[in-house]
């Protein structure tokens, strides 16, 4: 099937980038807390028409999985779960640590509240501090709560203001008409939009490559 394909494809472009990154130094290890977006519009289009979105954005998650070093920790918030979470670690074997999260994240979300980033903030926080901290969001709309046309200052400084005491924070956009929210880089937040599902690998990598500094 063409959602399995897809998989494949961009699961071995995850595994050629590990490869061609054995040589980098020792790096901190690594705490990544991931907004997982599942909402209806990765599933289909507004006139219902099935898209590969989800496939593509479950596999970005993925993409950062096969990165990690042994013993870093990823732990997914997907929107559906309202601030529920699977945690995978790094035990020296990427494989089963994709595969494990390609079978957990199948929910089907039917609003998009920022509450989910709030707790995966918080509970960043609470982490043990010999982590390098990193939040993480992968969205294709706007929030529940920032929906109004001029949210974008606000959605800015909310997340602006979680890149601090040691946290960084990423925003990866994915939007057929222009980014999400008009956000701009600012310190430890940064910002990466992808104009529509097949940049969507593209994007992850360069999200990937500022964490892992590859």
């Amino acid at each position: 099937r063409s959602e399995k394909i897809c998989m494949l494809t961009f699961v071995f472009t995850a595994i050629m980038l590990v490869f061609m990154c054995f040589a980098v130094s020792a790096e901190n290890k690594k705490i990544i807390h991931i907004v997982y977006d599942d909402t209806s519009g990765i599933y289909h289009t507004e006139k219902e028409e099935f898209t590969d979105k989800w496939s593509r954005m479950k596999n970005a998650v993925c993409v950062f999985a096969s990165l990690t070093n042994v013993n870093d920790k990823i732990v997914v918030y997907p929107i559906s779960g309202e601030g529920e979470n699977y945690e995978f670690v790094n035990n020296a074997n990427p494989e089963a640590m994709m595969s494990e999260i390609d079978s957990k994240l199948n929910g089907y979300a039917i609003r998009r509240s920022f509450s989910v980033v709030e707790k995966a903030w918080e509970d960043l926080k609470k982490e043990n501090d010999s982590y390098e901290k990193w939040l993480v969001l992968i969205c294709d709309g706007k929030f529940e709560e920032y929906k109004a046309e001029n949210s974008d200052t606000s959605v800015q400084e909310k997340l602006s203001s979680y890149a601090k005491d040691g946290i960084r924070v990423v925003s990866q956009s994915v939007s057929n008409n222009g980014a999400i929210y008009n956000l701009k880089n600012d310190g430890d937040f940064y910002c990466y939009n992808a104009n529509d599902a097949k940049e969507i690998l593209q994007k992850t990598i360069e999200s990937s490559n500022l964490i892992y500094k590859r």
